[in-house]
């Protein structure tokens, strides 16, 4: 996996593990119910209008084919840095259900196939996404598996929005190919990292072009 700009990471490398009290109001601005988005706002517009629109985030042979092929290598990739975490935090690693008792938000969780995946592995996942039509289709094929009833929970709400809203934080912070359609990309890997807990894990990745 490719951080797609070099100033992220090394921005989100200053921030992941430091205390997160910073609140910029110039930076931060809640997103309106209307989806009328601040010119700060991380959401790009135009990229929430085309994956509105898409309903077949679980067909194999669909619009999303590509993205649920390679799921997989993503859940296997958390798998490992978090074994090897654990490793040097000197704590125990669970193989079955790694993520156990770990709360985890999933930014731009799309139609839901990494945040399915993160509360299998045993985390407490709340996935979000600036779209409604995503979280709906997210929300509705959870209900497939009365297994994950209170291990995942979806919101339409952003990451800037979340900050404004709530005071947890999480053990784990994933975003998994959102980077390249978001807008203020070094605001948005601030808000990833002040979502993170001190010594908190955080994903990112992109394809690489």
């Amino acid at each position: 996996f490719f951080f797609k700009q070099k100033t992220a990471y090394e921005m989100l490398r200053s921030l992941v593990g430091s205390e997160m009290c910073i609140r910029d109001s110039a930076i931060i601005k809640q997103v309106s119910q209307s989806k009328h988005f601040s010119s700060k706002s991380t959401v790009r517009e135009s990229e929430m209008q085309f994956y509105s629109k898409i309903q077949d985030w679980w067909n194999p042979e669909g619009s999303m084919k590509a993205l649920i092929a390679y799921n997989y290598r993503r859940v296997e990739f958390i798998r490992e840095v978090f074994q090897d975490h654990c490793l040097r935090q000197g704590k125990d690693y669970r193989l079955e259900k790694p993520l156990d008792g770990l709360n985890t938000i999933d930014v731009g969780c799309g139609g839901g196939l990494l945040s399915e995946s993160l509360a299998r592995l045993g985390g407490k996942v709340l996935g979000i996404d600036a779209s409604e039509t995503s979280v709906q289709n997210a929300k509705l094929h959870s209900f497939n598996d009365p297994l994950l009833k209170d291990k995942l929970e979806y919101k339409q709400i952003t990451s800037e929005e979340i900050k404004l809203t709530q005071s947890e934080s999480y053990d784990i912070v994933t975003s998994m190919e959102v980077i390249e359609h978001v807008d203020n990309q070094e605001y948005f890997v601030k808000d990833l990292a002040q979502l993170s807990k001190k010594n908190g894990l955080v994903f990112l990745s992109t394809i690489n072009k």
